[in-house]
Protein backbone atom coordinates (compact mmCIF):
# COMPACT_ATOMS: atom_id res chain seq x y z
CA UNK A 1 0.00 0.00 0.00
CA UNK A 2 1.51 3.47 -1.09
CA UNK A 3 0.77 5.89 1.08
CA UNK A 4 3.15 8.51 -0.24
CA UNK A 5 -0.06 10.04 -2.92
CA UNK A 6 -2.40 9.80 -0.38
CA UNK A 7 -0.33 11.58 2.18
CA UNK A 8 0.84 14.35 0.18
CA UNK A 9 -3.03 14.72 -1.12
CA UNK A 10 -3.93 15.06 2.89
CA UNK A 11 -1.28 17.50 3.33
CA UNK A 12 -2.15 19.84 0.60
CA UNK A 13 -5.80 20.43 1.76
CA UNK A 14 -4.83 20.84 5.75
CA UNK A 15 -2.70 23.62 4.61
CA UNK A 16 -5.20 24.99 2.60
CA UNK A 17 -8.11 24.44 4.47
CA UNK A 18 -8.74 28.10 6.22
CA UNK A 19 -10.33 26.99 9.49
CA UNK A 20 -7.94 24.51 10.41
CA UNK A 21 -5.06 27.00 10.32
CA UNK A 22 -7.22 29.84 12.29
CA UNK A 23 -7.56 27.12 14.52
CA UNK A 24 -3.83 26.31 14.97
CA UNK A 25 -3.09 29.85 15.59
CA UNK A 26 -5.87 29.99 18.42
CA UNK A 27 -4.56 26.87 19.79
CA UNK A 28 -0.46 29.13 20.17
CA UNK A 29 -2.26 31.79 21.67
CA UNK A 30 -4.34 29.85 24.32
CA UNK A 31 -1.33 27.60 25.12
CA UNK A 32 1.53 30.09 25.48
CA UNK A 33 -0.73 33.81 26.46
CA UNK A 34 -3.13 31.86 28.88
CA UNK A 35 0.04 30.19 30.21
CA UNK A 36 1.82 33.72 30.64
CA UNK A 37 -1.15 34.63 32.43
CA UNK A 38 -1.47 31.88 34.51
CA UNK A 39 2.10 31.99 35.64
CA UNK A 40 2.13 35.87 36.42
CA UNK A 41 -1.17 35.68 38.17
CA UNK A 42 0.42 33.11 40.59
CA UNK A 43 3.29 35.09 40.77
CA UNK A 44 1.00 38.23 42.18
CA UNK A 45 -0.82 35.47 44.61
CA UNK A 46 2.59 33.51 45.80
CA UNK A 47 3.01 36.23 48.83
CA UNK A 48 -0.72 35.41 50.59
CA UNK A 49 -0.59 31.77 49.41
CA UNK A 50 -0.32 29.14 52.76
CA UNK A 51 2.10 26.01 52.73
CA UNK A 52 0.10 23.44 51.39
CA UNK A 53 -0.14 25.64 48.43
CA UNK A 54 3.85 26.03 48.18
CA UNK A 55 4.21 22.48 48.71
CA UNK A 56 2.15 21.41 45.95
CA UNK A 57 3.14 23.76 43.43
CA UNK A 58 4.35 22.56 40.46
CA UNK A 59 5.96 25.53 38.55
CA UNK A 60 6.47 23.32 35.16
CA UNK A 61 2.70 22.55 35.45
CA UNK A 62 1.69 25.98 35.85
CA UNK A 63 4.05 27.26 33.07
CA UNK A 64 1.89 25.04 30.76
CA UNK A 65 -1.79 25.92 32.48
CA UNK A 66 -3.08 26.97 28.82
CA UNK A 67 -3.01 24.07 27.25
CA UNK A 68 -6.01 23.24 29.32
CA UNK A 69 -7.80 25.32 26.92
CA UNK A 70 -5.73 24.05 24.18
CA UNK A 71 -7.29 20.72 23.99
CA UNK A 72 -10.97 21.71 22.55
CA UNK A 73 -9.33 23.87 19.88
CA UNK A 74 -7.10 21.09 18.71
CA UNK A 75 -9.67 18.84 19.34
CA UNK A 76 -11.52 21.13 16.54
CA UNK A 77 -8.89 20.80 14.56
CA UNK A 78 -9.22 16.64 14.63
CA UNK A 79 -12.63 17.40 13.84
CA UNK A 80 -12.63 18.94 11.10
CA UNK A 81 -9.80 17.42 9.25
CA UNK A 82 -12.29 14.52 8.22
CA UNK A 83 -15.96 16.30 9.05
CA UNK A 84 -15.56 19.37 6.54
CA UNK A 85 -15.21 16.72 3.74
CA UNK A 86 -18.47 15.19 4.65
CA UNK A 87 -19.90 18.88 5.15
CA UNK A 88 -18.80 20.06 2.18
CA UNK A 89 -19.76 16.68 -0.44
CA UNK A 90 -15.88 16.98 -1.02
CA UNK A 91 -15.60 13.18 0.80
CA UNK A 92 -17.31 11.66 -2.30
CA UNK A 93 -13.82 12.54 -4.54
CA UNK A 94 -11.58 11.74 -1.77
CA UNK A 95 -12.82 8.14 -1.87
CA UNK A 96 -13.52 7.65 -5.09
CA UNK A 97 -9.57 9.03 -6.33
CA UNK A 98 -8.57 6.47 -3.27
CA UNK A 99 -10.44 3.28 -3.42
CA UNK A 100 -9.06 1.89 0.02
CA UNK A 101 -10.51 4.05 2.55
CA UNK A 102 -8.60 2.94 5.19
CA UNK A 103 -6.07 4.86 3.44
CA UNK A 104 -7.78 7.95 3.75
CA UNK A 105 -7.94 7.61 7.49
CA UNK A 106 -3.92 6.37 7.99
CA UNK A 107 -3.20 9.13 6.13
CA UNK A 108 -5.46 11.94 7.76
CA UNK A 109 -4.13 10.87 10.85
CA UNK A 110 -0.79 10.81 9.80
CA UNK A 111 -0.62 14.70 8.75
CA UNK A 112 -2.83 15.19 11.71
CA UNK A 113 -0.51 13.80 14.20
CA UNK A 114 2.42 15.44 12.58
CA UNK A 115 1.11 18.50 12.44
CA UNK A 116 0.22 18.91 16.11
CA UNK A 117 2.85 17.46 17.66
CA UNK A 118 4.93 20.10 16.13
CA UNK A 119 2.94 22.79 17.22
CA UNK A 120 2.60 20.96 20.57
CA UNK A 121 5.63 20.60 20.64
CA UNK A 122 6.57 24.22 19.88
CA UNK A 123 4.12 25.44 22.37
CA UNK A 124 5.13 23.37 25.44
CA UNK A 125 8.99 24.83 25.14
CA UNK A 126 7.73 28.80 24.40
CA UNK A 127 5.10 28.53 26.98
CA UNK A 128 7.86 26.69 29.77
CA UNK A 129 10.92 29.40 28.71
CA UNK A 130 8.30 32.10 29.21
CA UNK A 131 6.41 30.93 32.40
CA UNK A 132 9.93 30.07 34.49
CA UNK A 133 10.86 33.63 33.36
CA UNK A 134 7.73 35.17 34.51
CA UNK A 135 7.55 32.84 37.88
CA UNK A 136 10.93 33.71 38.40
CA UNK A 137 12.84 35.19 41.19
CA UNK A 138 9.41 35.25 43.23
CA UNK A 139 8.24 31.24 43.36
CA UNK A 140 10.49 28.48 42.57
CA UNK A 141 11.14 27.95 38.93
CA UNK A 142 12.75 24.91 36.89
CA UNK A 143 15.13 24.42 33.95
CA UNK A 144 14.89 22.07 31.50
CA UNK A 145 17.64 19.86 33.39
CA UNK A 146 14.98 19.95 37.17
CA UNK A 147 13.78 16.71 37.98
CA UNK A 148 10.80 15.83 35.73
CA UNK A 149 10.93 19.22 33.64
CA UNK A 150 11.88 17.68 30.19
CA UNK A 151 9.42 14.92 30.05
CA UNK A 152 6.40 16.86 31.18
CA UNK A 153 7.50 19.48 28.26
CA UNK A 154 7.42 16.77 25.99
CA UNK A 155 4.48 14.93 27.29
CA UNK A 156 2.74 18.12 27.11
CA UNK A 157 2.85 18.43 23.19
CA UNK A 158 2.29 14.75 22.88
CA UNK A 159 -1.22 15.12 24.52
CA UNK A 160 -2.77 17.76 22.47
CA UNK A 161 -1.51 15.58 18.97
CA UNK A 162 -3.08 12.37 20.79
CA UNK A 163 -5.64 14.20 21.73
CA UNK A 164 -6.39 15.42 17.99
CA UNK A 165 -6.47 11.68 17.07
CA UNK A 166 -9.17 11.10 19.16
CA UNK A 167 -11.56 13.76 17.43
CA UNK A 168 -10.81 12.69 14.53
CA UNK A 169 -11.99 8.81 14.97
CA UNK A 170 -15.03 10.91 16.68
CA UNK A 171 -15.28 13.03 13.43
CA UNK A 172 -15.01 9.36 11.40
CA UNK A 173 -17.73 7.57 13.32
CA UNK A 174 -20.29 10.34 13.37
CA UNK A 175 -19.30 12.11 10.01
CA UNK A 176 -20.91 15.84 11.69
CA UNK A 177 -18.87 18.39 12.97
CA UNK A 178 -20.97 19.57 15.89
CA UNK A 179 -22.11 16.33 16.68
CA UNK A 180 -17.74 14.99 16.85
CA UNK A 181 -17.13 18.43 18.71
CA UNK A 182 -19.69 17.55 21.15
CA UNK A 183 -18.58 13.74 22.03
CA UNK A 184 -15.40 15.03 22.07
CA UNK A 185 -15.64 17.89 24.86
CA UNK A 186 -18.31 15.86 26.52
CA UNK A 187 -15.56 12.99 27.46
CA UNK A 188 -13.18 15.79 27.99
CA UNK A 189 -14.70 17.84 30.20
CA UNK A 190 -18.37 16.86 31.11
CA UNK A 191 -17.44 13.48 32.08
CA UNK A 192 -15.16 14.97 34.36
CA UNK A 193 -18.22 16.71 36.20
CA UNK A 194 -20.45 13.67 36.41
CA UNK A 195 -17.63 11.79 37.88
CA UNK A 196 -17.05 14.16 40.45
CA UNK A 197 -20.42 13.72 41.38
CA UNK A 198 -19.94 9.97 41.92
CA UNK A 199 -19.61 9.12 45.51
CA UNK A 200 -15.74 8.96 46.01
CA UNK A 201 -15.55 5.11 46.90
CA UNK A 202 -16.38 5.09 42.84
CA UNK A 203 -14.28 8.04 41.44
CA UNK A 204 -11.05 7.55 42.90
CA UNK A 205 -11.39 4.52 40.90
CA UNK A 206 -12.38 6.04 38.00
CA UNK A 207 -10.93 9.66 37.57
CA UNK A 208 -7.42 7.89 36.60
CA UNK A 209 -8.96 6.62 33.73
CA UNK A 210 -10.28 10.17 32.02
CA UNK A 211 -9.06 12.17 29.32
CA UNK A 212 -8.59 15.11 31.17
CA UNK A 213 -7.26 13.75 34.28
CA UNK A 214 -4.34 11.83 32.11
CA UNK A 215 -3.51 15.26 30.05
CA UNK A 216 -2.58 16.58 33.89
CA UNK A 217 -0.41 13.58 34.71
CA UNK A 218 1.39 14.13 31.55
CA UNK A 219 2.17 17.52 32.20
CA UNK A 220 3.09 17.22 35.74
CA UNK A 221 6.96 17.21 36.97
CA UNK A 222 5.79 15.82 39.69
CA UNK A 223 2.73 14.63 41.25
CA UNK A 224 2.35 17.39 44.07
CA UNK A 225 0.59 19.48 41.50
CA UNK A 226 -2.00 16.51 40.14
CA UNK A 227 -5.53 17.63 41.21
CA UNK A 228 -6.66 13.65 41.03
CA UNK A 229 -4.97 9.93 41.64
CA UNK A 230 -3.56 9.42 38.72
CA UNK A 231 -1.50 7.07 36.71
CA UNK A 232 2.77 8.15 36.24
CA UNK A 233 3.07 10.34 33.65
CA UNK A 234 4.12 7.38 30.86
CA UNK A 235 1.46 5.33 31.48
CA UNK A 236 -1.55 7.86 31.14
CA UNK A 237 0.17 8.68 27.82
CA UNK A 238 0.02 4.70 26.83
CA UNK A 239 -3.84 5.02 28.00
CA UNK A 240 -4.56 8.08 26.02
CA UNK A 241 -2.53 6.53 23.34
CA UNK A 242 -4.87 3.60 23.54
CA UNK A 243 -7.89 5.86 23.72
CA UNK A 244 -6.81 7.43 20.08
CA UNK A 245 -6.18 4.39 18.59
CA UNK A 246 -9.30 2.70 19.75
CA UNK A 247 -11.56 5.96 18.31
CA UNK A 248 -9.30 5.48 15.10
CA UNK A 249 -10.34 1.75 14.70
CA UNK A 250 -14.12 2.62 15.57
CA UNK A 251 -13.82 5.12 12.72
CA UNK A 252 -11.75 3.03 10.52
CA UNK A 253 -14.40 0.13 10.74
CA UNK A 254 -17.60 2.97 10.41
CA UNK A 255 -15.76 4.32 7.02
CA UNK A 256 -15.43 0.54 5.52
CA UNK A 257 -19.06 -0.33 6.05
CA UNK A 258 -20.89 3.15 5.28
CA UNK A 259 -21.55 4.24 1.97
CA UNK A 260 -19.93 8.05 1.50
Amino acid sequence: MNLLPTISSEWLKFRSVRSTLYTLVVTVFLCVGIGALGCFAERQQWPSEHLPEHLAFDAVRTSLFGFFFAEIAIGVIGVLIMSSEYSSGSIRMTLAATPRRLSVLISKAGVLFVATLVVGEACAFISFFIGQAILHPVTPSDTLASAGALRAVFLAGMSLALLALLALGFAAMLRHTAGAITVYVSIQLVLLLIVSALPSSWNVHIFKFLPEVLTQSMRAAHSNGVQFTSFSPWISTLVLAAYAIASLIGGGWLLLRRDA
